[in-house]
């Protein structure tokens, strides 16, 4: 396993700004399907999750749990520049 290396779409969506901005301008992301009924289904569970009660504990509660491991935050320090 390989720690410091990610997925990231910040090139495409710098529209503005230059190379030396590393900001992305809009949100861009990927859906991991290999075929049309995969593609469907995540569509149908966004547009119901968009649609639910918002009153719900699930729709307002969160938990965010971490490590102290030191090795991830070595490795994120030395990623590379992005393109």
């Amino acid at each position: 396993m390989i720690l410091g290396y990610m997925s990231d779409e910040g090139y495409f969506a710098n529209a503005t700004g230059g190379a030396a901005d590393y900001t992305p301008d809009f949100l861009l992301g990927r859906w991991p399907v290999h075929s049309v009924s995969e593609t469907n289904a995540i569509a149908d569970k966004i547009l119901a999750y968009e649609g639910a009660d918002s009153t719900q504990a699930w729709a307002h509660d969160a938990v965010f749990v971490a490590d102290d491991d030191p090795s991830f935050e070595s490795a994120q320090d030395r990623r590379s520049t992005p393109i």
